[in-house]
């Protein structure tokens, strides 16, 4: 845990020296996605799953030359569904991850379209029969996987720190089949 933090602190170094030559004097913005709207289609050997989900999750972005973005992004993601047993089936994905994209800020707004791309996991739970709280007949899986997210966001300048911002993003992880187009709304500081 130490290696990797003091990796990603490295990997962000560069980004802080380069924003510090920033004209517009913006060199972050970081936050929470504290809505998420997903949804969630993937496959296990019983069950194609499509249902709605919800989440939660974060995003530091560091601003260097006049167009250009990168930083980290992390969240979950998650979602129940019903099979023929039960109505508690769920799958989740927790995931992380850097990006790099292109920027465009104006007086009251900015633009960003990026590519992430990072390591995850996919955990399902599939009931195929359940009595009460006991599960008679259930399957778990959990994998490690790697994601891919495109996304565009519109920040929308509320203070000199604070923005509203709203992201779509399209998740594709390289593990059942996962795909999650995911509507995120959340407020961001700003430096």
């Amino acid at each position: 845990m130490i290696r990797k933090s003091l990796l990603i602190l490295l990997f962000l170094i560069p980004f802080y020296s380069i924003a510090e030559e920033n004209d517009d004097k913006n060199i972050y913005s970081g936050g929470m996605h504290i809505f998420q709207l997903s949804n969630i289609k993937a496959g296990n050997p019983h069950s194609e799953i499509s249902s709605l989900g919800n989440g939660i999750g974060g995003i530091l972005r560091f601003y260097f030359g006049s167009n250009m973005t990168g930083g980290i992004f992390g969240g979950t993601q998650g979602a129940s569904y019903d099979t023929n047993g039960s109505d508690n089936s769920h799958i989740k994905l927790g995931h992380g991850g850097f990006f790099f994209g292109l920027t465009h800020k104006t007086e009251n707004y900015r633009y960003t379209t990026a590519l992430g791309v990072g390591r995850g996991s996919i955990e399902n739970l599939h009931i195929k029969q359940q009595s009460g709280y006991e599960l008679k007949n259930s399957y778990l899986y959990n994998y490690g996987t790697t994601i891919y997210a495109p996304f565009v966001s519109v920040d929308r300048k509320m203070t000199n720190r604070l923005l509203l911002t709203v992201q779509a993003s399209y998740f594709v992880a390289d593990k059942m089949s996962y795909k999650s187009p995911v509507l995120k709304v959340g407020l961001l500081f700003n430096r």
